[in-house]
């Protein structure tokens, strides 16, 4: 179950459904494509290497928890025979993976089916009041966060139908909160049509309505892979087309298509940002807010909203025609408006993802600045786009302002990207070093170095962090924090991923999609941050800080070890003719532990620790965030937003501060003989 503060953060953040409009391949899966698909994966895989019972029994449970996730649809009596299940069901479904059959999932797809039209009859029964429904979504409580799966389902179907009427009045109350004037009773059946609209749309998938019979196996074969792939660990995991060509655009920053990012509404499809420098940016035709009505002359009222994407995508340079629209106010009165139709052609192109990027600010430090940098996450695409690229720009356009003091790079919410940009962005910061081990299932190593021998940064420097970085956002704070060149502040410990996927969603010969853990990392000192995540040097608390955040809080994830250290490097991975090289150009300039903020971290500690307890504002946000704030009790829920919001700038303003005290201490050091 989510957190508190995930799950309102979602009430708030998320509307319905986003997606941006852009082109992919669906290829469709046959029950004869798991087998060989799995076997990629065990070949890969760091630890499993075959199909076991455990990983089975992990299976079925995955199965329908990924349709069922907060037991809305089982009674607990249905979901026990796969929570559970007995080594006869577990058996047969091993004999149908090795004879390409599955007719243990099909049998769980029926259930499944079942369970369906039984919420189907319920909701009918439920959701017929609009105004009542609207009327209890204003006092409905939330969930247990901390309720196990397991224990998640009702017992008899009079709990079901409560909670499926919560789940209801959970989705309209944070459609109540989003808006800021009272939603119409026009407006609150169009929600709750499209609340039971947007339900069936999902359901449909399982139930195979309208799909023939290739359609039916593509998705049972989808979701039989999925359960499969995620048995093996937390990180595994095997996608659709559409998932993947998602990913890919998050890695990638750029995808083909029209630059629309869309959002499905009760009055409609509509354009909730427009990406710069893309076509539809470029054209001056559509405006954000605007609602599209038809795609190439096709009224799409009444469709699903994947299919209105599918209708929207298309190849780079071909055309399309969108019907817009567009709802203005009145300038004479406000209370009234006026609906314009519009037709809009466009040509797909390529789309940058700029504004997801790098942010950089700065503020004025006496005769220099300090320089603020939010790396996002860790890509690279095409025409050079990468992250190593914009934080080194990012660098050299702050030192053109004005001398740099210091420097904050904040990776809060960053959850990880490409490894090899996470070794080039901690490259910034040292000469020559190594900067990641990595170790895979038959215990070869691979090492990756920073090879350039110039350091691009090399002052005061604070990485900010949190439960939510990840991954690559891990490796670039434990190797910066192993070679002394970070004080490392934020939440207590950051998220603990610290395994290695090699991933085939970026590649464009694939035909599966899918990423595997293939091995465990190290940065320099050997340490893992597997489970344990990096440790702050500082701890600034942050609005996840009491929540169960983190590695160690998924299913099946991997241990946690350790090994040596290579600060020396003793280049034991290369050939002969290669360590000749290094050896005259690398190693004079390898990066040295530097433990001159570690001797100044108790000062910086207790400065840190006195300017918090004495922050009136921020003692009174942390209670806020400790106390047992019911997020969808109106008042409440919004001191808890405004606290949310607000701690992001007090952790922010005193990783400043800590770094001024680190820049005056540097200049306090210089001075003496």
């Amino acid at each position: 179950m989510p957190t508190r503060i995930l799950q309102y953060l979602f009430l708030f953040t998320i509307s319905f459904c986003f997606s941006i409009a852009y082109t992919y391949e669906e290829r469709k899966l046959s029950f004869n494509d798991i087998h060989p698909i799995m076997e990629q994966i065990f070949d890969y895989h760091v630890d499993q290497k075959g199909l076991s019972e455990t990983l089975m029994e992990r299976a079925l449970k995955i199965y329908i928890k990924q349709f069922d996730p907060e037991g809305t649809y089982f009674l607990a009596s249905e979901a026990a025979p796969y929570i559970h299940p007995k080594s006869n069901l577990v058996h047969a479904a091993i004999k149908d993976f090795e004879t390409d059959h599955f007719s243990t999932f099909e049998n769980t797809n029926h259930i499944i089916q079942d369970t369906i039209k039984r919420n189907r009859r319920l909701r009918n029964q439920l959701f017929t009041d609009h105004i009542q429904v609207f009327e209890d979504a204003s006092h409905v409580k939330s969930e247990d966060e901390d309720i196990e799966y397991e224990d998640s389902f009702a017992s008899t179907e009079e709990e079901l139908r409560e909670k499926i009427y919560n789940q209801g009045l959970r989705f309209f109350r944070a459609q109540m909160l989003k808006n800021e004037r009272e939603l119409t009773n026009e407006e609150k059946e169009k929600v709750v049509n499209l609340y039971l609209r947007k339900l069936e749309n999902a359901e449909n998938m399982y139930t195979f309505a309208g799909l023939n019979s290739r359609e039916h196996d593509h998705l049972l074969s989808l979701r039989i892979l999925k359960a499969l792939a995620n048995s093996l660990d937390s990180h595994t995991a095997f996608f659709s087309s559409a998932e993947a060509y998602n990913m890919r655009i998050n890695l990638e920053k750029g995808f083909q298509g029209i630059g629309v990012v869309l959002e499905e509404t009760f009055d409609g499809v509509r354009i909730n940002r427009i990406i710069k420098g893309g076509p539809a940016d470029k054209s001056k035709a559509v405006k954000e807010d605007d609602y599209i009505v038809s795609v190439n002359g096709k009224d799409i009222i009444n469709l699903p909203f994947h299919s209105i994407l599918d209708l929207i995508r298309g190849e780079k340079d071909t055309k399309i025609t969108l019907g817009i629209k567009r709802i203005t106010k009145d300038e004479e009165n406000e209370d009234k408006s006026h609906e314009q139709f519009l037709s809009v052609s466009l040509k797909r192109g390529k789309v940058t993802l700029d504004d997801q990027r790098v942010d950089i600010s700065h503020e004025k430090f006496g005769d220099g600045i300090i320089g603020k940098i939010v790396l996002h996450s860790f890509y690279e695409g095409e025409d050079g786009i990468s992250s190593e690229h914009d934080v080194k720009k990012a660098l050299e356009d702050l030192a053109k302002i004005a001398p740099v003091k210091g420097v904050i790079l904040d990776l809060r919410t960053n959850s990880g990207g490409f490894l090899s940009q996470a070794v080039k962005v901690a490259g910034l910061f040292i000469s020559n070093g190594v900067i990641v081990t990595s170790k895979y299932s038959n215990n070869d190593q691979r090492i990756f170095r920073d090879l350039d021998g110039k350091t691009y940064y090399d002052g005061p420097l604070v990485v900010l962090t949190s439960k939510a970085s990840a991954s690559a956002a891990e490796i670039v704070a434990q190797s910066l924090q192993d070679y002394g060149a970070s004080i490392n502040v934020g939440e207590p410990t950051t998220y603990g991923k610290g395994s290695i996927q090699h991933q085939t969603i970026t590649s464009q010969e694939s035909t599966a999609h899918f990423k595997v853990t293939v091995g465990r990392y190290y940065t320099v000192s050997g340490k893992s941050t597997q489970i344990n995540g990096v440790q702050a040097d500082i701890v600034v608390p942050g609005k996840f800080s009491n929540e169960k955040v983190g590695e160690r809080y998924l299913e099946y994830p991997l241990a946690y070890d350790t090994i040596g250290a290579s600060y020396e490097d003793s280049l034991s991975d290369l050939d002969s003719e290669a360590k000749k090289w290094f050896q005259k150009y690398y190693s004079p300039t390898l990066e040295q532990p530097d433990s001159t903020w570690k001797e100044v971290l108790p000062i910086l500690r207790k400065n840190s620790n006195f300017r918090i307890q004495h922050n009136e504002d921020y003692q009174n946000v942390l209670a806020d965030l400790k106390r047992d704030i019911n997020v969808f009790e109106e008042a409440e829920g919004e001191r808890l937003k405004s606290s949310i919001n607000k701690i992001d700038e007090l952790q922010e303003n005193e990783a400043i501060n800590i770094l001024k005290d680190m820049i005056l201490m540097k200049n306090k050091m210089a001075l003496r003989p």
